[in-house]
């Protein structure tokens, strides 16, 4: 009976936006996993506020947030790691190489980008540029087609969200780092990562 307890499918469910990147990575990373689940959807803004069900999951009212067996897991990176331990083709095949990767997204090129959407000029786009050629050393490290290395991880799914904006954007990932460019050529068309580019909100960070 233990046994059978272990194996018990756990029920997730994905409360999400659409327009939010750091929902995104959590969708893209739960499509990769094929882990089954649900999701739903509730709006950020409007004259109703968010409802009470999900302050109550988050009173910080922020998404994603991942029900799991009715326990919320916060945060797009803690649901990250979750994902990557539940199912665990899911995670880096180098961990420090994926560890550097989702840092450097995390504390670099999504604030980077932002800056620049907001109206930056030339001292933001060298930081970016500067961000965008650290994960392209990475990518060389790792002699692989993915951010740790030989297969798609957590760590690839945490940057889909701000590549894809990046791209329609600015076009970059450019020729300067060429990895990178064909990094988001491959990624851009796997089926879990597809699902998720909804180019109604690719310019909302």
């Amino acid at each position: 009976m233990a046994h059978a307890a272990s194996e018990r499918q756990k029920a997730l469910e994905l409360v999400t936006n659409a327009m939010c990147p750091f929902a995104q990575k959590a969708w893209v990373a739960l499509e990769e996993s094929k882990l089954p689940y649900t999701s739903r959807e509730i709006s950020l803004y409007g004259p109703n506020g968010k409802p009470p069900w999900f302050l109550r999951l988050n009173p910080r009212g922020q998404v994603p947030v991942l029900v799991v067996d009715g326990n919320a897991v916060i945060d797009s990176e803690s649901i990250l790691d979750w994902i990557a331990t539940e199912a665990q083709h899911m995670a880096p095949p180098d961990a420090h190489l994926g560890a550097q990767w989702r840092r450097c997204i995390g504390q670099r090129v999504a604030p980077g980008g932002k800056a620049l959407v907001l109206g930056g000029g030339s001292q933001e786009k060298a930081i970016l540029h500067a961000a965008l050629r650290e994960l392209e050393e990475i990518l060389q490290e790792g002699r692989g087609a993915y951010a740790a290395g030989g297969s798609f991880s957590v760590a690839d799914a945490a940057a889909v969200p701000f590549m894809q904006r990046l791209c329609e954007e600015f076009d970059l990932p450019g020729d300067d780092t060429p990895l990178l460019r064909a990094w988001w050529e491959r990624v851009k068309r796997r089926d879990g990562v597809a699902k998720t580019l909804q180019q109604s909100w690719w310019w909302w960070w």
